[in-house]
């Protein structure tokens, strides 16, 4: 019986490591709706990033990577949390339910056409400097074949 109980006990380690790792609120509805605000704010980023991308405006993209970076990881760990707490939403209110599958598909969608546009974007570089390196050694060859023939 003791060894049970024991078993179900956590060290502090783990309670603070939980702790710092709860991000959704205790209430259900008002978690729901704090990952709805958070999906929601990753989307709009991405969308933002992807404007970026579309108008070549590489230094708007290069700060919204810091602000991505922490939204993600906050978002990532909320999902995370909702995933863990998931028996307790179930029956929630469909309406929000449905908001937040719709927020999740919107930014997955955003999330792909931004990769696709930045594989584009690096595949195009490089091969420009593919062609770069190989008309540098063509030159490079042609002036060495011009500094034998003059030096013959």
């Amino acid at each position: 019986m003791q060894q049970a109980t024991n078993q179900h006990q956590h060290n502090p380690v783990e309670i603070a490591e939980t702790a710092a790792t709860h991000i959704l609120s205790n209430e259900k509805t008002q978690a729901i709706q704090q990952l709805i605000k958070l999906t929601d704010n990753l989307a709009n980023l991405a969308e933002r990033e992807s404007q970026a991308i579309a108008q070549n405006d590489m230094v708007s993209f290069t700060i919204l990577q810091d602000e991505k970076a922490l939204i993600a990881e906050h978002y990532a760990a909320a999902a995370q949390e909702f995933r863990n707490r998931l028996p307790e939403f179930r029956g929630m209110n469909p309406a929000l339910l449905d908001r937040l599958e719709t927020l999740q598909i919107r930014l997955g969608e955003a999330t792909r056409q931004n990769n696709k546009a930045i594989k584009r974007i690096h595949d195009n570089a490089q091969k420009r400097t593919q062609t770069t390196l190989i008309d540098a050694q063509e030159i490079g060859q042609q002036d060495n074949r011009k500094s034998e023939v003059k030096n013959a």
